[in-house]
């Protein structure tokens, strides 16, 4: 189970959507309008908590069925050249 769903969507829409804005590729438009679909808990933590959109790294927490809580980041990396 994703312990900041909330967060980690609100990070990871943020850097989508600067990436389309640059590249105007239809398919990181489809995968927004994915992500944005995803359903959150509301007692995930606020997404303004999360870090700065000039980060590359993006969190995420998952809690384990004995209750402990793993924390994962996730490295966003753009290419200036465009995909065929």
């Amino acid at each position: 189970m994703t312990v900041n769903l909330a967060q980690w969507r609100a990070h990871f829409l943020e850097r989508l959507e600067r990436q389309l804005a640059v590249t105007a590729d239809g398919r990181l438009a489809a995968l927004i309008d994915e992500v944005a679909g995803y359903s959150v808990d509301e007692a995930d933590p606020a997404p303004a908590a999360g870090p700065a959109g000039g980060e590359v790294l993006g969190p995420l927490k998952m809690r384990v069925p004995d209750g402990g809580e793993l924390s994962f980041f996730g490295m966003f990396a753009t290419s200036t050249r465009r995909l065929r």
